[in-house]
């Protein structure tokens, strides 16, 4: 699967201008832009199982969830315990190969 983003000339220029600064020697540039896409889908994925977490602890939409016939339950067994969101290292950001999921330095 290919992905394209069309880039004003400003955007292109600031993810260059920034890539060259945070993206490791020993990371090629396509790797490294996959990195950036995967770890942007999973921190979305935890804002939003955050979001739902919130959500279902109000008593008032939880009880609207329930009417509509959402099994509130299983929602939360499915949700299981947070997981603690990545945090910047201060040393140009977060950055895991995505075969072996270990931090590259």
């Amino acid at each position: 699967m290919k992905l394209t983003l069309k880039l004003s000339k400003e955007e292109a220029l600031g993810f260059k201008n920034w890539s060259a600064q945070v993206k490791p020697d020993q990371v090629q540039e396509d790797e490294f832009i996959k990195q950036i896409f995967f770890n942007g889908i999973e921190f979305l994925n935890l804002k939003l199982q955050q979001a739902t977490r919130e959500m279902i602890q109000d008593e008032k939409i939880r009880a609207q969830l329930e009417t509509s016939g959402i099994n509130v339950k299983a929602l939360e067994e499915k949700l299981g315990n947070p997981t603690p969101m990545p945090q910047n290292d201060g040393e140009g950001g977060i950055v895991y190969d995505l075969k072996t999921k270990q931090r590259v330095k």
